[in-house]
């Protein structure tokens, strides 16, 4: 126990922490101990499968105080709050925890622990409004939401800890990714489950906001892995994690509703065919790939893997 490398994150009863704490299980060199504002319901998901401590972002003592007992050699911020379609319900809680807490992440490990490595899970939407595509980690962010503006100030933050205190500190621009572990509030969950919800015969049509609103989609577990490439570099940078490559949510349809021999022109209700369509967030990861980085999964084998799933689980209730 005493000679494994230890791993604290933030968000570890999202999708995300979800994935690290089944890779972290499966190697005998590190220990994670997760950190969780409601511990009622990371209890209930991670059930004793790591050590939790509670910090509610706000109070600088607690974070401190969990730093000084594990000195961990990776501290990783998985958390994010978003609510709302438009990323714009709840700003000021956005702001809080998507930003001023990373602060509070950088302040205790300059304090407390500063040989430790923090990586900052941050958006694509941190580019928001941009014209260059694809984007590369040099390029011009101009985010569009509360949400992005906050994912952005922990983004300049980490690189200010990073030249002006000399914080092994890195940014982790991620892109959309996917796996079973999606809840239903995520576009690629909506089509999966609610295809097979039709062909088990439960619902007769789904409905989808705008077909042609696009994004570039990546498979989670790749992003894990990628995570510990970022850990184990000498310095510290920042690096986009996406394909390169864009694809519609009427694209996801097809694969989605084809796998399940299905037409999806005879299910899906697009309810705001007219509205404007997102086309133009689509990352460029060779930075991240020329470490190493690579892709296990394409778009339709993540799809099918969480349609598998989906029925799966149908099969059991």
């Amino acid at each position: 126990m005493s000679n494994k490398r230890k791993i604290l994150v933030t968000g570890i009863s999202g999708q995300d922490g979800n994935i690290l704490l089944n890779r972290i299980q499966e190697n005998e060199n590190w220990e994670l101990i997760g950190i969780t504002h409601n511990l009622h319901r990371a209890k209930k998901i991670i059930a004793n499968r790591c050590h939790l401590e509670y910090w509610d972002f706000k109070k600088t003592d607690v974070i401190e105080e969990i730093l000084r007992n594990h000195k961990p050699f990776l501290f990783l911020n998985l958390a994010s709050f978003a609510k709302g379609i438009g990323m714009f319900d709840n700003a000021d809680e956005m702001s809080l925890v998507n930003g001023l807490a990373v602060v509070k992440m950088l302040e205790a490990i300059k304090k407390i622990s500063p040989n430790t490595r923090f990586l900052q899970a941050g958006s694509s939407e941190m580019f928001g409004d941009t014209a260059v595509t694809p984007q590369t980690e040099e390029t011009e962010m101009l985010p569009r939401s509360p949400y992005g503006a906050s994912k952005l100030f922990a983004h300049n933050m980490v690189k200010i800890y990073r030249k002006t205190y000399d914080l092994h500190a890195s940014n982790l621009i991620f892109y959309n990714h996917e796996s079973i572990y999606r809840t239903d509030s995520f576009v690629t969950k909506k089509i999966v489950k609610g295809a097979v919800a039709i062909k088990k015969g439960l619902n007769k049509n789904l409905k989808l906001f705008n077909l042609n609103s696009s994004r570039d989609w990546s498979y989670a577990p790749d992003f894990i892995e990628g995570i510990f490439i970022v850990a184990d570099q000498k310095k510290a940078s920042d690096y986009i994690f996406a394909t390169g490559q864009s694809n519609t949510v009427r694209h996801l349809c097809k694969i989605v509703f084809n796998y399940l021999q299905l037409d999806y022109k005879n299910y899906v209700i697009e309810t705001n065919p007219n509205s404007v369509s997102d086309s133009n967030l689509i990352g460029n990861p060779s930075k991240i790939e020329s470490l190493g980085f690579h892709r296990s999964k394409n778009l339709n084998e993540m799809l099918i893997e969480m349609v598998e799933h989906e029925l799966k689980n149908f099969k059991e209730t």
